[in-house]
């Protein structure tokens, strides 16, 4: 059971990986409406994969902390704050 729920994990991260290897920062997911879309549907699979694996608490808070960074990074220099 548990070897099964983390193949799927592993592979709803590789599967997040490949569809952004074309994002360089965090302005490429806010300036279009296709990047927003990219990172709406990261962050579902990333909310998704912490509430599949409570046990594995600590890989989602690393990816939900490195996309928030990300994310509040770009909102920073946009805003010039």
């Amino acid at each position: 059971m548990a070897l099964h729920i983390l193949d799927r994990i592993e592979n709803a991260i590789k599967t997040v990986q490949m569809r952004n290897r074309s994002i360089i920062s965090a302005d490429d997911y806010l300036l279009s409406p296709e990047g927003m879309e990219k990172l709406d549907a990261a962050c579902m699979v990333i909310e998704a994969i912490g509430e599949r694996s409570p046990l594995l608490f600590f890989t989602y808070s690393f990816f939900e902390y490195r996309l928030h960074a990300l994310c509040t990074s770009a909102m920073l220099q946009r805003y010039n704050l």
